[in-house]
């Protein structure tokens, strides 16, 4: 059974809390996840997600990126509280770094061998803290926005890139895709995009499970699809 804790950090004087989700399975260190929310926040539709990666053996920190206590209830309040973020990609990036800090503390995580994983707002997170050049073996973005201020500069990146996108997505357009992919070319940097014909956003997430926008929707398929692609490649990033 995975073990759920709540952990306090820092960003500056911004008081953070994140949960930390893993299964007691001994006192070797292991690889460590870091996984970012969409722009909702922490919440219910992340417990899924974090129970199935620390089942894999991995010690998993859900990051806050908003601050302690600070859980948007409504839309409105979510973009309100992301875009700051998305408006300014080194306060972004700061906000990452802290929960890869985090995490790399922990003692029962291998600090060689960390990944990042994101969903909308959090895709774009994981991708700018690979864009800052941080140490991980990994980052994956599902759905997340791909543009950037401060694009990758050749030889920079040391994460293995994983992206997921629909091709129907409202809010990541396709252009912002083919930008990114000559971005990453340019950067030299290792990377694969997975993308699905017939999806949109948002569908990892069980939440919107039944919303009327077929492009913004929950999908099972594209859900178990991306995975299972996800676990052969953490598997290959993180145990190499």
């Amino acid at each position: 059974m995975p073990i759920k804790q709540t952990i306090d950090y820092q960003d500056e004087n911004q008081a953070l809390e994140g949960w930390l989700v893993y299964e007691d399975k001994g006192d070797s260190p292991a690889p460590g996840i870091v996984v970012f929310h969409e722009y909702m926040g922490l919440g219910p539709y992340l417990e899924r997600i974090l129970k199935n990666l620390s089942g894999l053996g991995y010690v998993v920190l859900a990051a806050d990126m908003y601050g302690k206590g600070i859980r948007p209830g409504d839309a409105t309040t979510a973009l309100a509280l992301s875009r700051p973020f998305r408006d300014n990609r080194q306060a972004m990036r700061r906000r990452a770094k802290a929960a890869l800090d985090c995490l790399r503390r922990i003692g029962r995580v291998d600090p060689q061998q960390i990944a990042a994983i994101g969903y909308s707002f959090g895709g774009c997170a994981a991708l700018e803290l690979a864009r800052s050049g941080e140490a991980l073996q990994a980052a994956v973005s599902f759905y997340g926005y791909l543009e950037t201020p401060l694009p990758a500069t050749p030889d920079s990146i040391k994460a293995k890139l994983l992206v997921f996108h629909g091709m129907h997505d409202p809010v990541v357009p396709e252009s912002s895709l083919a930008a990114y992919c000559q971005e990453m070319a340019a950067a030299g940097a290792k990377n694969r995009v997975v993308t699905y014909g017939d999806a949109g956003h948002g569908f990892c997430n069980r939440e919107m499970d039944g919303f009327q926008d077929p492009w913004n929707c929950y999908s099972r398929r594209h859900d178990e699809q991306s995975w299972q692609t996800l676990v052969t490649f953490l598997a290959e990033a993180l145990h190499a």
